[in-house]
């Protein structure tokens, strides 16, 4: 059948290279007109226009895509890992440069006199990602020198596994000290 069109059209084409005035004709006159072409002003108007009215964003955001734990547990790791190195650097390099030393400081906090449910939400919020960074770090080593626990169904259990056990952990440690 390709091959029958191709002895068909093969003609036109060796005609349509010889000559510009028969190349024009011949290939008009085999061409249909196209209908209904919107200029692209108008196209991007109606596209803007009819998004608007059915509630959608203008361009794809974050909203559309449905977050599944293991992606958000490994944003997570990422996010706490680029904030712990940032916060420890900066209190590093604050300490060296501060005239007095740790032990003046927390001495000082603690003549403060600050409620006691301020000092327990502070220690969470520096502890809880350091704890579930660690234990995080060890679930990505155990499925890096084992391989397993690579279904997703391991995954979601060693996921809810670490979330509960690094809540635990950092109450644990916020409770003992």
């Amino acid at each position: 059948m390709a091959s029958m069109w191709m002895r068909k059209i093969r003609p036109l084409c060796r005609v349509s290279c010889l000559s510009p005035s028969v190349r024009t004709t011949t290939l008009l006159s085999k061409c249909s007109p196209v209908v209904g072409v919107l200029s692209q002003r108008n196209a991007s108007e109606s596209f803007v226009a009819k998004n608007e009215r059915l509630g959608r964003p203008t361009s794809p955001h974050m909203l559309i895509y449905k977050f599944e734990l293991p992606g958000l547990l490994s944003g997570s790791h990422r996010a706490t890992g680029f904030v712990q190195s940032g916060v420890v650097s900066l209190a590093a390099i604050g300490l060296m440069c501060a005239p007095e030393n740790l032990e003046f400081y927390v001495n000082y906090l603690h003549s403060l006199e600050l409620p006691r449910a301020l000092l327990v939400s502070t220690k969470m919020l520096f502890a809880w990602p350091f704890m579930y960074h660690l234990l995080n770090g060890i679930r990505h080593l155990a499925w890096d020198v084992s391989a397993r626990g690579l279904n997703q169904s391991d995954m979601y259990r060693t996921g809810y596994l670490t979330l509960i056990s690094s809540f635990l952990i950092t109450g644990g440690l916020i409770w003992y000290y």
